[in-house]
């Protein structure tokens, strides 16, 4: 079985002092596990500079988790100020080797695809999420498949495959728009049933969105059976995360005698 690093540290006293002799000697490995420990206290006070100071060394010797980590560090501005450029080149070269969560941070990280369709913008974009969601990141596949949807050049089939593959890791986001192409028929066939099962996916993990979609699923018996008192239970659970059209629906049920809205209204 392996014991992680705070097992370890918590275990051996002497575990600290063998991890910074090995990153004093040069270990790359060890001195990316010691910047780990001072940015988070683990068997030592927190200590940023040191933190990038040891993080530096490792990525410099081509440590790639290292180079990422402290490209967070930079654009965070953990017990320093934030440099943006510094955090780009950290980034980028953790991201040439494969590290998903880098090539992920380094697409968001000008986020000027999101309101503009200039194909250099948007593919470079669409390069590192596709980089990151070849590797199982579901963010990644979610941000490609809103690519695919909404920005440059369409392609809503596309859109389907990724936000399908990030829907089945769980993200809500994804699933709610899934629940969207299927309900309108978007890269594919339109298919109420599918568009309630993802919706109600989203809606179990309290997005607020799906809760309310998914209300309104089951009162107009979309996809499935109608049911006008779990209509209300959804619109009470969307009303309880700040959903508008979901308080004025229970107060319309309530008006109603609805004995679901009213109980709603009242929690």
């Amino acid at each position: 079985m392996k014991r992680s690093k705070e097992t370890l540290l918590a275990s051996r006293p002497d575990a600290l002092q063998t991890l910074a002799s090995a990153a004093a000697r040069g270990d790359a490995r060890a001195q990316f596990m010691l910047g780990v420990c001072y940015r988070d206290g683990d068997g030592v006070a927190q200590d940023f500079v040191q933190a990038r100071r040891w993080l530096g060394k490792a990525a410099a010797q081509g440590e790639a988790m290292a180079q990422y980590t402290l490209g967070l560090l930079y654009n965070r501005g953990d017990g320093l100020a934030r440099d943006d450029v510094r955090a780009r080149l950290w980034f980028a070269k953790a991201a040439k080797q494969g590290v998903a969560m880098a090539q992920y941070t380094l697409a968001g990280k000008n986020n000027s695809y999101l309101w503009t369709d200039d194909p250099e913008t948007v593919a470079r974009a669409r390069h590192w999420y596709e980089q990151a969601a070849a590797q199982g990141h579901a963010g990644a596949q979610y941000m490609l498949g809103m690519l695919y949807a909404w920005i440059g050049q369409r392609d809503y089939a596309q859109a389907r495959l990724w936000y399908e593959k990030a829907a089945a890791q769980g993200h809500a986001q994804a699933q709610l728009e899934l629940a969207w192409l299927y309900c309108e028929g978007k890269g594919g066939a339109q298919d109420d049933a599918q568009a309630r099962a993802w919706l109600e996916k989203a809606a179990a993990q309290e997005h607020w969105q799906a809760q309310y979609e998914l209300g309104e699923f089951w009162r107009d018996g979309r996809g499935g059976a109608q049911d006008v008192e779990q209509a209300y239970y959804w619109f009470g659970k969307a009303a309880e995360n700040g959903e508008a059209r979901a308080q004025a629906a229970l107060q319309s049920g309530a008006a109603q005698g609805s004995a679901q809205a009213q109980y709603a209204q009242g929690r």
